[in-house]
């Protein structure tokens, strides 16, 4: 799948709000197209909008490092900082942005946003938005009846926690969200719409004056154990400010304190997978594999409860079965990977336990090896060759192959016991494969001619035994060869008109070659015009060998 396929689906999922196939899918186009800078702004965004500021801050900082004329970099690495609250980083951004890209209408009006909430300016936006950061705001939200339902609402959270960071986007946020207009009128000490019974009437027994509905009085009516959301809300931040620090000791390769960041993140909020995810990939980098996967269960067991996304389900499987990989346990390790592609199927994940079932097969090969073994194998085999029992030879032979894989002398008997059962094919691969190994084993290229001949592949099967011979020129089964392979040529030759014996010899790819080189279509004219030319022809090794081919096949007929 291309780059921009990739992209247009990360869009579709980013459009829905499913931020993790989103992250996914862009991250699968930057493997496409890793120089891409669209591509990690848009999962700078992605992360952004599930909270993770510091990953959309880092593919910020990768896009303007790519395309640094190019203003939504600078924008999407400003809003990353100012999520995470560094605001002069974040103007900073700006600056150095308008630098690049003069009068940009964006980063101008976003630096000067950012200018005001810092100088705490009067502007009507900052000072609506300042209300969503009071310490009491869920508080006043759990205490009134019309509003308690939104207590825990994590879009909604997201959308204040997002206008506290940048408080131009207020209405921007409240037209997109009717609830942000509610919470703003509880703030202020605005009575909310009185409900209304079955015929229509209020059901208050008496009107509500706007003034005197002050702060204090709704104070009072704050039932105790609704206090408590608001402290709830107070340590899901301070966890992630935990998680936070646990990610930037983790990348400074300091295990200890992340851990310890990490603990006090899950002792805030218990409720977060994504704190046992972090806090196992710390155990794997120490090798405590054991421990490593007792947090991915434990993960596991919370994203289940609290119904996470299923990519986190698989990113903790998966580590699972990456820690039995470690410790060379590859049938877990294999199990594990595949719960993990069940819930969540990627790439990196199928590619590695493609990776793991191809070590399992050599690992299990390896552990085979024994030559000693081999060769008294091969013995038996031997015997059952003598004894004329082809099929129980092959059998050996091929178990004395898992125990030796590199003795040449086994394809040779194998070869041998192939051809007995008239198996050609099997015979000239397993030849074939002993040449490969030992290029002078003569037995190598005289079984290789036999085959061939019985396969009436007769020029092969000549160039087979003439091989032989130029290993020891007085082999008599090469010599023997030889002899019969010009036999059966030649009986073949006689018994074919001219035409057939050039459309015959033209099938042969080298003949082909020959007869289409320029230069030999010259020797071969002026030796038909002057025969004794043939004479000063054959002194050239090279032309006297593709005449010699030729003439093997019948092109060119001596007298």
């Amino acid at each position: 799948m291309s780059a921009d396929d990739l992209k247009a689906q990360g869009n579709r999922a980013f459009a829905a709000k499913d931020w993790a196939t989103a992250i996914d899918l862009f991250t699968q186009a930057i493997v496409v197209a890793p120089e891409n800078h669209v591509l990690y702004s848009n999962r700078s965004a992605a992360y952004s909008s599930c909270g993770e500021y510091q990953k959309a801050l880092e593919d910020a900082d990768k896009c303007v490092s790519i395309k640094p004329d190019w203003p939504k970099g600078y924008n999407r690495k400003a809003t990353a900082q100012a999520f995470m609250h560094d605001t002069d980083a974040a103007m900073e951004t700006y600056e150095t942005g308008l630098e690049k890209c003069p009068g940009d209408p964006t980063l101008t009006k976003g630096l000067k946003d950012l200018a005001s909430s810092a100088s705490g300016s009067k502007d009507p936006m900052q000072q609506l938005s300042s209300l969503f950061t009071a310490p009491d705001l869920w508080a006043k939200v759990a205490m009134n009846p019309d509003t308690r339902h939104l207590v825990g609402n994590q879009k909604l959270q997201k959308d204040i926690d997002e206008i506290k960071a940048n408080p131009s986007i207020l209405m921007a946020k409240m037209q997109q969200n009717e609830d942000l207009m509610a919470i703003l009128g509880v703030v202020m000490g605005m009575p909310t719409a009185p409900k209304k019974d079955d015929a229509g009437a209020s059901t208050n027994d008496t009107d509500v004056d706007m003034a005197e509905a002050t702060q204090e009085e709704a104070v009072h009516e704050i039932d105790p154990e609704e206090i408590v959301v608001d402290e709830v809300e107070e340590k899901r931040l301070n966890a992630l400010s935990e998680k936070e620090l646990g990610n930037a000791a983790y990348k400074k390769r300091d295990f200890d304190t992340a851990i310890a960041h990490y603990e006090k993140a899950i002792e805030l909020h218990p409720e977060n997978m994504a704190f046992y995810n972090n806090m196992s990939a710390v155990y794997f980098e120490q090798k405590d594999y054991e421990k490593c996967r007792e947090m991915c269960k434990k993960a596991v067991e919370v994203g289940q409860e609290q119904r996470a996304e299923y990519a986190l389900i698989a990113k903790a499987y998966a580590r699972i079965g990456n820690s039995y990989h470690k410790e060379g346990n590859y049938d877990d390790a294999a199990t594990w990977l595949n719960r993990s592609l069940t819930e969540h199927r990627t790439k990196d994940t199928l590619n590695k336990l493609n990776a793991i079932e191809k070590e399992k097969k050599e690992a299990e090969a390896k552990a085979l090896l024994n030559p000693e073994e081999a060769t008294r194998i091969k013995e038996e085999g031997n015997a059952m060759f003598k004894a004329m029992k082809y099929p129980e030879a092959i059998k050996l032979y091929t178990e004395a192959l898992t125990r030796n894989p590199d003795d040449h002398t086994i394809y040779s008997n194998r070869a041998a016991s192939y051809m007995k059962l008239g198996e050609f094919p099997h015979s000239l691969k397993d030849c074939d494969k002993c040449i490969a190994m030992a290029p002078d084993f003569i037995k190598g290229h005289t079984r290789r001619g036999n085959c061939l001949l019985a396969m009436r592949e007769h020029q092969r099967a000549l160039e087979a035994f003439e091989k032989a011979l130029s290993i020891d020129k007085d082999n008599k089964e090469a010599i023997d060869g030889v002899q019969r392979a010009y036999r059966a040529m030649n009986e073949r030759l006689q018994n074919m008109s001219e035409e057939e014996r050039a459309a015959e010899a033209m099938k042969d790819p080298e003949v082909q070659a020959i007869m289409g080189d320029p230069v030999m279509r010259i020797v071969l004219d002026q030796m038909q015009n002057d025969p004794a030319a043939a004479q000063e022809h054959l002194k050239n090794p090279e032309i006297s060998a593709k005449l010699q081919k030729l003439i093997n096949a019948g092109i060119i007929r001596t007298r």
